[in-house]
Formats: structure tokens, C-alpha cells, sequence
């Protein structure tokens, strides 16, 4: 298992539910992306728009999506504010 740690620049939604928590910058020009399906207990938690400017660690399989690394986040156990 990995992690990346780092402050969140944006937290968004994107039209079809999936959530994306994105580090080192706003989307296209983010450096990592932890990524929430659509549908999954998670999407629905409202707290997680509120992570925008904290400190966060996630944990999970790092894997690339057009060439940037990201980590599916099933499960709230897979995020650690610091």
C-alpha cells in the first residue's frame, strides 16, 4: 500500500458524481488526485468539500489516469487529515 500526503487545492465533483481531491494544483495542471466514484457511500459525505486547504494523507494502490498518479478512495479509512 501507498500514500501521498500533501495540502488539498481543490476538492470537486464532476458531473457524472465522481468526487476528486486534487494536490499541487486545480485540475488539469494537479500534480496527484485521490478519486471517489460516483455512487460509493463516500461521494455522498459532505465532508469531504471541506478538505480544500488542509493537510491530508491518503492511502491506497498509486496508479496513472492520462499520465497523472492517482488513488481510487473506497473508504474513509483511506484519509488521514494532519
Amino acid at each position: 500500500m501507498s500514500r501521498a500526503e500533501g495540502v488539498v487545492t481543490a476538492v470537486s465533483t464532476s458531473r457524472k458524481g465522481n468526487t476528486f481531491i486534487n494536490f499541487g494544483g486545480t485540475y488539469p495542471d494537479q500534480t496527484f488526485t485521490g478519486w471517489i466514484p460516483a455512487g460509493t457511500p463516500l461521494a455522498a459525505d459532505a465532508s469531504i468539500s471541506t478538505l480544500q486547504g488542509k493537510k491530508l494523507k491518503i492511502t491506497g494502490r498509486i496508479e496513472l489516469y492520462r499520465g497523472k498518479p492517482e488513488i481510487k478512495i473506497m473508504s474513509k479509512d483511506q484519509l488521514v487529515s494532519q
